[in-house]
């Protein structure tokens, strides 16, 4: 018996990722409180491994299909504008699928910035407040003082003694 042992190679062209759609960076608009899906159009050989990004920054506001090609957000929030990216990278290269991301029905929202400037602004002029209303009491307390002080030395000077008398602090 002699046997042949056969070898099959199989050659496979290393194709470098690629959109798959001609328009990739279209803007998306997004309904606010809606479910919103997205599909990294890009492909190539071997099967790119995929990564989402929302501002530069890895997305994890959402729901990824097992492959990373999908991007599901189950419920769209106003912190969902912004500029997405899925990374698609082979040992062929990278490319970048890109597109804006914009919320349609969101309700004015103001920036915690803005809300930290306004809390310390009712801050400052709480203590303001109080200062003043402690600078007030103290003055009206001395006031009442002297006042009385004054009194007590009409009232001995129509008696002819003269003493001054202010009552301690």
């Amino acid at each position: 018996h002699q046997f042949h042992k056969k070898t099959v190679f199989q050659v496979v062209k290393t194709v470098k990722p690629y959109h798959t759609q001609s328009d990739p960076e279209k803007p998306r608009y997004l309904e606010y409180g809606k479910p919103a899906d997205f599909e990294c159009n890009i492909d190539g050989t071997p099967r790119p491994d995929y990564s989402w990004l929302k501002d530069g920054r890895p997305y994890e506001g959402g729901e990824l299909s097992p492959d990373n090609r999908r991007l599901h957000i189950a419920r769209v929030a106003a912190e969902d504008k912004g500029v997405f990216e899925c990374m698609a990278t082979n040992r062929a290269g990278t490319i970048v699928y890109k597109f804006a991301a914009k919320v349609k029905g969101a309700g004015a929202r103001v920036s915690r910035p803005f809300l930290f400037m306004i809390f310390m602004l009712l801050l400052g002029l709480l203590c303001c407040l109080v200062t003043a209303l402690v600078l007030y009491f103290k003055q009206r307390k001395t006031a009442i003082e002297q006042e009385r002080a004054s009194l007590f030395l009409e009232t001995k000077s129509r008696t002819r003694v003269y003493k001054c008398a202010i009552p301690p602090q």
